[in-house]
């Protein structure tokens, strides 16, 4: 009986076994076996041969289709046997993207349609993950353009991070000649509250809700949490989300918009990314700061202080405008005893509330991890303990503050940097320093390269200050999925680029433009990817960004280092925030350098640059350091230092002789050992020397 057995499968093996196709790609559409997807996800059809009709019930919907037609009809209520198969669906149908057809006696029908009506009460043309004002100007503007909208809220209300996170004042971006250059929907909700640069949260929450719901395309939920998305291929086919009580919900779109704060559907996606400042080799990120809310301020009082502040300090930098006022550094920076190791005090931004109270921000905090939730929330805590201890320490400083006491924080912390997602294009620091005017530009910024203290030891810097600059397409698509869009702190720009782009109204007409571009895909049946350096399609994007109120201008760019003779040479320093010119673009590339300076920038440069630097030299280097003003001789000894030479027993003669034979000093024939070095000459030496290891890595890889 057993070798029976066994020779009943040895023959069953045997036979040809013809397994049915269930999917099928056919001229870039997916069609799925009708047969296999009723089974699949029960649903009832009808194959009528006759006239070559299919006739499929999906819930309440009934869908009438018809093989190599490629219109469908739901409204069709004649039998099909009696219908001449040439008129059948040649008028008032919906056009389909794909035409059904027979292959081995199985009717196939495109996989995407389907998908639609199975789940068309959770089906969108865009979905926008992301309650800020990134992801309202992106929902309004695909709902403009004529998109079933759903918009994604975390919090139980719209405005994240201006209104749960208290962040009250716009970094604003004005052109050469004052004039707004974010324009559009960020400059709708502008002039709601009367184009003041300071707000009030409660009244801009409601200006938020207004503004969407007076859109009849939008579906706004509140209080959903994304958690993953739903992925074919490279192809994200909806996402799921979680409500307040913890119950998941699935939803479909044809593209997404992630205007998270964090580029959190990027990142689920496996789109890939650097977090802080990885991409200058540093594990750092600019601090996180809770404002706070201080009642009891006399803000016409606040005047005088700052009147008093810039006579005793000569710091010309504080002031007060309307609802606004800023300054004070020199007061706070380094008189401010923190109660946490990891907190200190900035130049407090202050914003006048209708409640007479002030929001204000400049608590900075650090070594907080933005990925872990409980490193936020004992931040949060903690710093609202130490919210307290500001205001105390305001109160001895400042008139204005005389009765004030903490009336409050915000719900969540303002975190200035997270992940940074890799797009089609990273934009550098000298993209915006070189203000290129570029192919495919989207929006317009100029807010100053603003980078906040990374560490207790430092006060941050601004590497410079441009008078407008664009932000190209490509960075708000990112690689590997075809169908998403990334847009506001978290797109696709460099650590440096990031201290300008990653304002609140950039990244609105970033999210402006996602929004619009989503429907002009929708309607062509391309993705964002399949735009990127499509020469039409870039001119049509432009032509409706333009139309609706996006202020893309044709501008020549300006340059502050643009007649430099080595700008080539050291424009890598900038990109690596090595060279900065602060508010006013002052290089001081003419004035003299010192060994401190010189010795800082070399470290740095190759600290942040993909090549490596030993302890061990880094303290031979610093063994220089001084504020004595450095010459050619102490910076071929700087440098000699760097390739590892022992110079110790050398004479300052041997010292210069091998400097000129492994030509240490760019051009030093032109140097005398003991002419005093410019900053340019400094900058140069270290270019070059970065440009020599990066080749000869170049080779070591090869």
């Amino acid at each position: 009986m057993k070798k029976f057995f066994i020779m009943i499968v040895l023959l069953l093996l045997m036979l040809p076994v013809s397994f049915a196709e269930e999917f099928i790609v056919k001229d870039d559409c997916k069609y799925v076996s009708l047969s296999h997807a009723a089974e699949l996800w029960k649903f009832d059809y009808q194959y009528f041969n006759q006239s070559n009709v299919i006739k499929i019930e999906i819930k309440d919907k009934t869908l009438y289709l018809q093989i190599g037609n490629s219109v469908m009809r739901d409204d069709l209520y004649l039998n099909p046997f009696f219908i001449d198969s040439d008129q059948l669906m040649l008028s008032n149908g919906e056009e389909m993207r794909g035409v059904p057809f027979v292959k081995d006696g199985q009717v196939f029908v495109p996989l995407y349609l389907l998908h639609r009506y199975l789940h068309e009460e959770n089906f969108y043309d865009v979905i926008v993950v992301g309650g800020d004002p990134e992801g309202i100007a992106g929902a309004i503007s695909a709902a403009r353009n004529g998109a079933k909208t759903l918009l994604l809220s975390s919090e139980d209300g719209l405005g994240g991070l201006l209104t749960f996170g208290m962040l009250n004042t716009l970094d604003m971006n004005f052109g050469p000649d004052s004039e707004l250059l974010t324009r559009g929907i960020f400059e709708e909700f502008y002039d709601a509250i009367d184009r003041n640069e300071s707000f009030d949260v409660e009244e801009a929450k409601q200006i938020f809700s207004d503004m969407v719901a007076a859109e009849e395309n939008i579906t706004l939920l509140k209080k959903m949490k994304f958690e993953k998305s739903i992925l074919e291929e490279n192809v994200i086919k909806g996402i799921t989300a979680k409500d307040s009580e913890g119950k998941e919900h699935t939803f479909y779109a044809t593209i997404v918009i992630d205007a998270t704060q964090d580029g959190d559907v990027c990142a689920e996606a496996g789109v890939p990314y650097f977090v802080g400042m990885q991409d200058l080799n540093m594990d750092e990120s600019m601090a996180v700061t809770l404002v706070f809310k201080v009642a009891g301020v006399d803000w016409n009082l606040l005047e005088e202080d700052i009147a008093r502040y810039r006579e005793e300090t000569g710091d010309l930098t504080a002031g007060l405008y309307r609802n606004s006022a800023w300054g004070f550094g020199k007061w706070c920076y380094d008189n401010y005893n923190s109660y946490f190791y990891n907190m200190k005090l900035r130049g407090p931004n202050m914003g006048l509330q209708k409640d007479g109270t002030v929001l204000v921000n400049a608590l900075q905090i650090f070594y907080v991890d933005p990925e872990d939730p409980a490193s936020v929330a004992q931040a949060k805590a903690d710093g609202a303990k130490e919210a307290d201890n500001v205001v105390k320490y305001l109160k001895t400083i400042l008139e204005s503050f005389e009765n004030a006491y903490l009336a409050g924080v915000a719900d969540e912390l303002y975190i200035r940097e997270t992940r940074h997602i890799q797009g089609e294009y990273l934009l550098k620091g000298t993209d915006l320093l070189e203000e290129v005017n570029f192919y495919d530009k989207i929006a317009m910024g100029s807010y100053s390269v603003d980078i906040q203290s990374t560490q207790m030891d430092n006060n941050g810097f601004v590497v410079f200050n441009p008078s407008q600059y664009s932000i190209p397409y490509r960075c708000i698509v990112p690689q590997k999925i075809d169908n998403l869009f990334i847009v506001g702190k978290s797109a696709s720009y460099s650590s440096i680029a990031a201290g300008s782009t990653r304002v609140v109204p950039v990244g609105m007409v970033t999210a402006e433009s996602a929004g619009a571009i989503s429907m002009y895909c929708i309607q062509n049946e391309i993705t964002p990817r399949e735009i990127v350096d499509h020469s039409e399609r870039l001119r049509d994007i432009n032509q409706l960004l333009v139309a609706q109120g996006v202020y893309l201008p044709e501008y020549t760019p300006t340059n502050p280092l643009a007649e430099t003779e080595s700008y080539e040479d050291f424009k890598d320093l900038i990109d690596l925030g090595v060279m900065t010119g602060g508010y006013y673009n002052e290089f001081k590339l003419k004035s003299e350098a010192t060994f401190a300076n010189a010795c800082a920038a070399l470290i740095r440069t190759f600290e942040r640059s993909s090549n490596d630097i030993s302890e061990e030299i880094k303290k031979r280097i610093n063994s220089l350091y001084s504020f004595e003003k450095v010459d050619a001789l102490g910076m071929a000894k700087i440098v000699a230092l760097f390739y590892g030479e022992e110079i110790d027993d050398l004479t300052d003669r041997e010292v210069w002789e091998l400097a000129e034979e492994k030509e240490y000093l760019e051009n030093i024939e032109d140097f005398n050992k003991y002419d005093t070095l410019t900053f340019e000459d400094v900058y140069v030496t270290i270019a070059k020397a970065l440009e020599k290891a990066e080749e000869e890595k170049a080779v070591e890889e090869i």
